[in-house]
């Protein structure tokens, strides 16, 4: 059996600490990194000081949440004080100490290992080798401050069952049925291409 799930449902679980850790599945142009920028605007914009790290495969992956967040910021800025954040090449940061980098994790994770985010993103996680997939997995043991979270939003391109995003939907099953010590759970999200259709009119 597999459940429906909306950009909503990431986002509002996301920003009140429902779960530890999540992947968030969905077709390719699915919203699952639209959804992820909104999430990231509210989380610096409402919790001062918030280190977001967002991760892909490759820079121009990564940078499709930073083009979504930009865009959402120039709307708001229109009802916004002037100076509440700043645009930069790798980097967003706002005037409350919030901030969200944006990483490539082809060869290694370091750089984000060194940023110490509270929330680490990883973005289209099946187009990693697995062994780096895992040490991405590890880059938010140092922070501190807030409630940590990993998120890893992917479409998944093997069916095999030996690919990471399925490999790691396996692991937060487990995890979840043998989770005596309450724990936050481990979350997946799944949206498929019907749930993002938009309805006919008489354009069509």
């Amino acid at each position: 059996q597999c459940t429906h799930d909306s950009q909503l449902d990431y986002i509002y679980e996301g920003f009140n600490n429902k779960y530890s850790a999540s992947v968030y599945m969905a077709c390719r142009n699915g919203g699952k990194s639209w959804a992820a920028a909104i999430l990231s605007t509210l989380e610096c914009w409402h919790k001062p000081g918030i280190r977001i790290a967002v991760i892909a495969f490759a820079k121009s992956q990564s940078y499709y949440i930073y083009d979504y967040m930009e865009k959402m910021l120039e709307n708001f800025a229109k009802y916004a004080p002037k100076g509440e954040w700043k645009l930069a090449k790798d980097e967003i940061s706002f005037k409350n100490g919030s901030s969200v980098k944006f990483f490539s994790g082809a060869k290694n994770s370091s750089g984000a290992k060194g940023y110490h985010p509270h929330v680490l993103i990883c973005d289209e996680g099946d187009l990693f080798k697995q062994v780096i997939y895992d040490g991405v997995a590890n880059g938010i043991e140092a922070a501190s401050g807030y409630q940590t979270r990993f998120d890893t939003l992917s479409t998944n391109y093997t069916m095999a069952g030996d690919g990471v995003i399925l490999k790691q939907v396996d692991r937060y099953l487990e995890f979840n049925a043998n989770n005596t010590g309450g724990l936050l759970p481990r979350r997946v999200f799944r949206t498929c291409l019907i749930d993002v259709l938009e309805q006919c009119d008489d354009r069509y």
